[in-house]
């Protein structure tokens, strides 16, 4: 017999399946934050076929296991917390295609979530569509973290358990002791996206709100003789060309047919597209640029444009009258160039007074302005204003980046009926920046 050992054979490494990370470990820098990674760029990163459903989280004690669905037991001993519209993302499209009873049994699927503060759970269920006008209960199981940093999404395994009738969506709506809905661009803006049913609807009051007053506005200042925006109630028709800029950037084309209309008029002749102005401002909510804004203005003579024909200024229009600031405060070309130094012969616009109700305590705008103020008193854009009115407090809010009172803003959208024609011409695109920053967050829209 030989002694010769038989040659061991090498060791083949087996292929071991890596977690999908969202992050790259290799590389460092000092410039990266190892410790949390921006909610925008992990809901960006995550991918898959996005679908639509209500998430059952269970809600379990420190002495409780995490089970799935039973219908037997009650509700202090099975409870969940119902997040609706919640959007996950499945690896692979959705076979829609299940006829047979024994095919839902053997049905699996791998999904990925990110919701900042939410945690999925062992047994957690899932409603989804699945086909046909039909709804299947899903039951999540093999939950994995993708990364260890505070910020981080989850992979799971979807079961199709059983089709979801109205009988077995009643059983766990009974089970049901808190109900919060899903915004998925709040992530994006920072913002907790689990709303609670109040906030969930004042949100769609609010975009109710904003689609009907933008619808409003455009049909209320819109001149079909112009074919653009005029400031009502002036003795003649007159242009405003920053108020009509505002609309055009901040209102969506197919708010109103007439959008695609509205003509924004050539008014560079005498600089006027170089001064800071109040709507500029606001859009890029930006409070460092206020002090530099112009604070008066007046009626000016269009026919002081440029005569000449191939410049197409606002002279040719068979308008005659223009909303220009008085005078240009900053920059040193006021010191040097006289088309700079504003409109000092400009006349007051014809400012209409409508009828007011006091918002706690206070006025909901500023009604007696000095002749040329322009929209807000001098002392607003100086930062020095010590009694505000409603409007022009949540105004300030938002440009220091403070929350937006709800009902304050609420309440003056009820009221701006009541405002005169011209007072709702200048005061309702900033209604509209406030209800667009109360949705998406605080800071530009």
């Amino acid at each position: 017999m030989s002694n010769i050992k038989p040659r061991p054979q090498p060791v083949v490494p087996q292929d071991v399946p890596k977690q999908p990370q969202i992050y790259s470990p290799e590389f460092k820098h000092n410039l990266i934050d190892v410790e949390s990674t921006p909610p925008n760029s992990i809901v960006v990163n995550i991918q898959g076929y996005p679908v639509v459903g209500d998430w059952y989280n269970a809600r379990i004690g420190m002495d409780q296991e995490a089970d799935g669905f039973n219908s037997g037991q009650t509700t202090p001993h099975q409870a969940y917390r119902l997040i609706k519209n919640l959007r996950i993302k499945l690896n692979s499209p959705f076979d829609y295609n299940i006829q047979t009873a024994s095919a839902i049994t053997d049905f699996t699927t791998v999904g990925k979530l990110y919701v900042p503060g939410f945690t999925p759970m062992e047994g957690d269920a899932f409603l989804m569509e699945i086909g046909n006008g039909r709804l299947g209960r899903f039951e999540i199981q093999n939950v994995r973290p993708l990364s260890l940093y505070q910020n981080r999404a989850y992979e799971f395994e979807l079961r199709l358990m059983e089709l979801a009738t109205t009988a077995v969506v009643e059983k766990m709506d009974k089970k049901v002791v808190e109900t919060l809905y899903f915004i998925e661009e709040f992530i994006l803006n920072g913002q907790n996206p689990l709303l609670t049913p109040k906030g969930f609807n004042d949100r769609l009051e609010l975009k109710r709100q904003l689609t009907m007053m933008s619808k409003q506005y455009i049909a209320e200042n819109y001149s079909h003789e112009h074919a653009t925006l005029l400031v009502p109630e002036q003795d003649s028709p007159t242009y405003d060309p920053y108020v009509v800029t505002c609309i055009l950037n901040l209102l969506e084309h197919d708010v109103h047919p007439l959008m695609k209309k509205i003509r924004n008029l050539n008014v560079d002749g005498r600089q006027a597209r170089k001064y800071v102005d109040l709507y500029t401002v606001l859009m890029n909510c930006d409070i460092d640029s206020l002090c530099m804004c112009f604070t008066e203005a007046g009626i000016v003579d269009t026919r002081k444009w440029s005569g000449n024909y191939s410049i197409a200024s606002i002279r040719f229009s068979q308008l005659r009258q223009l909303v220009y600031p008085v005078e240009m405060n900053h920059g040193v070309d006021r010191y040097h160039t006289p088309t700079m130094t504003g409109a000092p012969e400009a006349r007051p616009l014809v400012k209409t007074v409508g009828t007011y109700a006091e918002i706690n305590g206070v006025a909901p705008i500023e009604a007696n302005l000095a002749d040329r103020a322009y929209v807000f008193p001098k002392e607003f854009y100086d930062q020095t204003m010590d009694e505000q009115a409603a409007l022009t407090k949540l105004t300030m809010d938002y440009l220091e980046n403070k929350s937006i009172d709800i009902p304050t803003l609420g309440e003056l959208i009820k009221q701006r009926k009541s405002w005169s024609p011209v007072e709702r011409f200048y005061r309702e695109p900033i209604l509209i920046i406030l209800i667009k920053a109360a949705l998406k967050g605080i800071g530009p829209w």
